[in-house]
């Protein structure tokens, strides 16, 4: 996986909800078969709207790993074998912080994990 110099806005989650960013391999460490990568550079200061649009964006992810594209393209792995894990340029909101999964209320098995991660942290950890 590279991330490199390239940098992922998460004011393009307005025009870019229904898109998924990154899917990659696990790294090592990861309880996981598959891991979908969100990018936060900063850019969006409002802490309500930054959260919205995260909410949207997450919302999709949840729709595309419950879809035959995804069972086409990922045969054998579910909802419990996903991490998504959300880079953040800016320490993440408290509100964004709490949120340990997404998926429907009551139904654990449809539920996607979510790890928030210091973007700088995680690129300097590919680097080793």
């Amino acid at each position: 996986m590279i991330l490199s110099n390239r940098r992922f806005n998460i004011a393009a989650f307005c025009s870019s909800a229904l898109t998924i960013d990154i899917i990659t391999k696990p790294l090592p460490g990861d309880d996981c078969k598959l891991v979908l990568l969100i990018v936060d550079d900063g850019t969006v200061e409002d802490e309500v709207e930054r959260y919205r649009l995260l909410i949207d964006k997450l919302r999709a992810y949840l729709e595309f790993v419950g879809s035959a594209e995804f069972r086409n393209k990922h045969p054998g792995i579910g909802f419990a074998d996903v991490l998504v894990r959300v880079l953040c340029k800016v320490p993440a909101n408290q509100a964004m912080q709490d949120m340990q999964t997404i998926g429907p209320k009551g139904d654990s098995r449809n539920r996607l994990r979510l790890v928030f991660e210091d973007y700088d942290g995680f690129v300097d950890k590919l680097k080793l």
